[in-house]
């Protein structure tokens, strides 16, 4: 007996020694990126086994020459490993390019023996490679305009360098990795469901000629120029559910109206075009307010940000959005005031020269000569066309009754459907103790919410066409179908968007920007430098949701550097990536906004863009200026610098705008043709202050053409 358990305790020594060496081959894990960048710091975290919770020791990282076997020290520090049982490294960079091989020993105080060993292959790349992604998008969708494949040759290009400088696997990972990766996560999930939702419901409530019915019942009140144009801006405020059907329903409807009221159509176009993008994009439901979110959410799981939610995140940052609210907001300003500045002041004064002519001509307010004219009809009520709708198939039918409430309720189920949706998420989620208001949302899922409502609107919109008998169930669902037919092209930049974040999540782009910039740049400069390179970006290549795929995987980042755990700074550089984006698309003149308003109105693109443009860069560097960069250095709270933005925008339309109804000179130009006086006769421009410059479509005699002053 005593033989057998002797040989019973030697067999379980020998199981417990060899478990444990089993074991302790798993004692440490490292996570590391195979990829980095040169002279800048690796992600670098050791997962250990919940026996080492809490004790302390020290690290060293060698770098292993394979040649000559010898260890170059690149980190060497003290740890203790915290309650996730793990430890992050800080400060690991490696300062040469190609293969390299790391070598990573813990060794615990208190023992000289039982040293942790891992080794791991890293590849290293020059750190200015890891920006090439967003700026080969960028470049691209400038010379191609096509914002799908622009992000998809990022893509393959951030791939192409994670894999090594392969081009056959970085194109295949692009698809079979980075774009299924972008799809494969819930909140994406729902994302994708949300847009194809709605898409079908914007298609069914236009098909249902609610949009039109609406437009007929604002147009009742519009008997005069101002009116006309309030009724545009308000018309446009309320189709807020997508940019481009906002241009093409707002533009149709009004213009007839517009030509009625001898309003340029250049003016229709700069109303219909600043309140479409603007508006969708903070309206509280919309088809702009899914990617948005999906771009916070997105990143904030890349960076581990679990207490925001981003949807509340979106809504936090609806003051800070100054270009948008400082657009929407000048319109009414313009109208009351009656002035207008540089070329549209030349449009506007020709229409009302024109009040008693019978035909209706297109204003050149741009240098080369254009001819278009058309009949102005006394009877417009029949005159609504659907020929600016993208696609027939959703033109209404002309047999059927067109009702305004079949748009109303299904944008208003959807609306208040997602209000309350949040509010029953984040009710079930709190404790009875503590069910404040901040509280629910702080716990509400916006992705679940948005997707219920969306679901909930899509069913009734469908109810109300079959219902009332303007389609039959089965022509209900194609023309639903067909509507997430036309969501297929937003999708897929929502989806290279992501995938796009995702190879700058691996190439660690934001991590070089902010080891090149984050020590030496100023904290709060940051949203103003936001702003203006997403504009610059979105000028240049004519979208903002482009703009905003590539700005948001290098600017959140960087935010939470500058100020981690900041709230309110974070809020203030998101709002500043969407602001931006807008900004520059509404000036650019490839933008798909800019180009369906011009088409909806009856005015060409060219004309459409000089009379916009000086309103769209007056008002951007206003929000700069007065409100992004104040704001950011803490100078001015984001009440107060709207207000003051404003007052300097209504100075500005005061001093340098002419009124429309007469031919008086601006303020500005009758200080000037004072202080000329005093002036050397070679600044005095031949005896003559030009109004504006001559042109071939203008008649000579036009008393708005020239302004004389007498010596």
């Amino acid at each position: 007996a005593a033989r057998m358990s002797r040989h019973f305790f030697t067999i379980i020594s020998l199981l417990i020694l060899f478990f444990s060496s089993v074991v302790s081959v798993e004692e440490l894990k490292v996570k590391v990126n195979r990829l980095a960048l040169k002279n800048t710091p690796l992600a670098l975290t050791l997962e250990f086994d919940c026996v080492f919770r809490g004790r302390d020791g020290n690290v060293a990282v060698f770098l292993v020459d394979e040649k000559t076997n010898k260890n170059t020290t690149v980190w060497n520090g003290n740890i203790r490993v915290n309650d996730e049982n793990s430890v992050s490294l800080d400060g690991v960079s490696i300062n040469s390019n190609g293969n390299h091989q790391l070598r990573i020993q813990v060794q615990w105080k208190g023992q000289s023996d039982g040293i942790l060993t891992r080794e791991e292959s890293i590849f290293v790349i020059p750190g200015i490679l890891s920006i090439l992604p967003p700026l080969v998008s960028v470049l691209f969708a400038a010379l191609l305009k096509q914002a799908i494949i622009a992000l998809f040759l990022g893509v393959w290009v951030g791939s192409t360098l994670v894999n090594h400088f392969n081009p056959l696997s970085g194109l295949v990972h692009s698809i079979d990795k980075y774009g299924v990766e972008a799809i494969v996560d819930p909140f994406s999930g729902r994302v994708i469901w949300i847009m194809i939702l709605l898409g079908g419901t914007i298609a069914v409530v236009i098909k249902s000629g609610g949009a039109l019915d609406l437009a007929r019942l604002i147009t009742r009140w519009l008997t005069s120029r101002e009116r006309a144009q309030f009724g545009a801006w308000t018309l446009a405020c309320c189709i807020f559910f997508a940019d481009n059907e906002s241009n093409l329903i707002v533009g149709t409807v009004m213009r007839p109206i517009m030509d009625r009221m001898f309003v340029s159509r250049e003016k229709l176009a700069f109303i219909v075009d600043s309140t479409s993008a603007p508006v969708s994009s903070i309206a509280l439901m919309s088809g702009w307010v899914g990617f948005e979110v999906s771009q916070i959410s997105q990143q904030f799981e890349l960076l581990n940000i679990k207490d925001w939610d981003p949807y509340i995140v979106f809504l936090e940052t609806l003051p800070y959005r100054f270009y948008p609210i400082l657009l929407i907001f000048f319109i009414p300003m313009g109208i009351y005031t009656r002035r207008e500045v540089g070329n549209m002041l030349k449009a506007e004064r020709l229409c009302v020269l024109k009040k008693n002519d019978s035909e209706r001509g297109e204003v050149n307010a741009s240098p080369e000569p254009t001819v278009v004219s058309e009949p102005l009809k006394e009877d417009f009520s029949n005159d609504i066309t659907l020929q600016a709708f993208s696609d027939p198939m959703l033109e209404p039918d002309n047999d059927k009754p067109k009702r305004w409430i079949n748009i109303f309720l299904p944008i208003f189920a959807i609306t208040a459907g997602a209000l309350l949706s949040m509010i029953f998420i984040g009710y079930s989620k709190t404790d009875a103790s503590d069910r404040s208001w901040r509280n629910i949302m702080s716990h509400t899922d916006s992705s679940k919410a948005l997707i219920w409502a969306s679901l909930f609107g899509t069913l009734l919109s469908l109810f109300l066409v079959v219902s009332q008998k303007i389609l039959s169930f089965a022509a209900a669902i194609n023309v639903w179908t067909k509507g997430i037919q036309n969501m297929m092209g937003v999708l897929l930049v929502l989806v290279f968007a992501w995938a796009l974040g995702g190879v700058c999540e691996d190439l660690q782009t934001a991590r070089w920007l902010i080891s090149l910039l984050g020590s030496s740049l100023p904290k709060g400069l940051l949203p103003f430098l936001i702003f203006m390179l997403c504009a610059g970006t979105s000028f240049a290549t004519g979208t903002s949701w482009g703009t905003m795929a590539i700005m948001f995987p290098l600017a959140v980042p960087l935010a939470n550097a500058l100020g981690p755990g900041d709230k309110d700074y974070m809020i203030s550089a998101v709002a500043s990536i969407l602001s931006g984006s807008i900004w520059g698309d509404h000036c650019s003149p490839i933008s798909d906004t800019t180009i369906t308003s011009s088409l909806a109105c009856g005015c060409s693109v060219k004309n459409h863009v000089w009379t916009q443009f000086p309103y769209a860069i007056f008002i951007g560097l206003t929000s700069a200026f007065l409100c992004s960069l104040p704001n950011g250095f803490g100078i001015l709270p984001f009440w107060a610098c709207i207000p003051l933005a404003m007052s300097f925008l209504f100075f500005i339309l005061y001093f340098f705008g002419g009124r429309t109804d007469n031919d008086e000179p601006t303020k500005f130009e009758v200080r000037w043709g004072r202080l000329r006086k005093r002036l050397p006769p070679i600044v005095l421009f031949n005896g003559r202050i030009r109004l504006f410059e001559d042109s071939p479509s203008v008649p000579r005699n036009n008393p708005y053409n020239r302004l004389e002053v007498e010596e």
